[in-house]
C-alpha cells in the first residue's frame, strides 16, 4: 500500500493559509476566493508558504490552489505516527519516497 502523507513542518505555511481561508469563509466575506489569492500574491518572500509556492504546481492552477488551501481533511502527520499506525495494523513499513527534509528550518 502506498500512502501520501504530509509532514506538519514542511506544510506550516500552507496550514497558516488554510486557517486564514477558513476565517475568510467563516465570516462570509464577499469575494473571499479573490481575497485569498490576492493575499498570496502580497505575501513577503520570507513567509513560510513562499517555498511551497515556488516549488509546487498547486499555486499556478485555481483548482489545485483551492484543493491545497481549502481541503477540509488535510492534516499533517508525524513520521512516528505513520510507523505506529503501520505496526498497529500489523503491516511492515517499507520506505519513504520523495522524502522532504524533516527539520522545520530545512529548505
Amino acid at each position: 500500500m502506498n500512502l501520501m502523507v504530509y509532514a506538519p513542518y514542511g506544510r506550516a505555511g500552507i496550514y497558516l493559509m488554510q486557517e486564514y481561508c477558513r476565517l475568510l469563509d467563516r465570516f462570509h466575506l464577499q469575494g473571499s476566493e479573490r481575497v485569498g489569492a490576492n493575499t498570496l500574491k502580497a505575501l513577503p518572500s520570507s513567509h513560510p508558504i513562499a517555498n511551497a509556492m515556488r516549488a509546487g504546481l498547486d499555486f499556478s492552477h485555481p483548482d489545485a490552489l483551492a484543493d491545497a488551501l481549502l481541503h477540509p481533511l488535510d492534516r499533517g502527520i508525524y513520521r512516528s505516527t505513520v510507523i505506529r499506525l503501520a505496526r498497529a495494523l500489523r503491516m511492515s513499513f517499507g520506505r519513504w519516497v520523495e522524502q522532504a527534509p524533516i527539520w522545520p528550518s530545512a529548505e
